[in-house]
């Protein structure tokens, strides 16, 4: 019967705690801790291949996440495309409005939207009125390269602390 991860972790501490019993024979010692290892080395094998399948079933997840976006932006272009035709259609007939027994096609303006034309790299201040800018406040953001270094060099840095995780590799 096939040992769960956490039953093999549990038979080497009961193997750590006999390898400390000075009268334990070291020749069954050996033995329990073969058995674990090859025990433990099938589990990581499976484990191994679960991970990298997910990981490909994410992976293909992913690009045809990308693909079926690009598709649908290459169909919002065509839409838009193809009701600009019929924009142009209807306005060279001298017509807003034509209904169907499926719908009704129209020509409608849209509210005024606001174009601002200042050139690019010329400030708003002093080409427009000051009434009409906002002020936004200056805002900081942390420089997390030059803390870090701070704080490897061992200088104190409030309410900053560097931590340390670990995570699983597979090669």
């Amino acid at each position: 019967m096939s040992k769960s991860i956490f039953e093999l972790s549990q038979a080497f501490e009961e193997i750590l705690e006999l390898a400390l019993d000075d009268t334990m024979d070291l020749d069954a010692l050996e033995e329990g801790l073969k058995s674990i290892e090859c025990d433990m080395t099938d589990k990581c094998k499976n484990g191994i291949g679960l991970i990298r399948e997910l990981e490909a079933r994410r992976d293909a997840m992913k690009a045809e996440s990308k693909r079926l976006t690009a598709n649908a932006r290459t169909l919002d272009n065509k839409i838009s495309r193809i009701k600009q035709i019929y924009i142009d259609g209807l306005q060279a007939f001298g017509k807003s409005r034509i209904d169907t027994t499926i719908g009704r096609m129209s020509i409608q303006n849209n509210p005024p939207a606001l174009k601002v034309t200042v050139p690019e790299g010329i400030p708003y201040k002093g080409t427009i009125p000051d009434e009409y800018l906002d002020v936004i406040p200056e805002h900081y953001e942390l420089d997390k390269a030059a803390i870090k270094d701070a704080l490897k060099k061992g200088e104190d840095v409030p309410y900053c602390h560097l931590e340390s995780g670990i995570s699983l590799r597979i090669k």
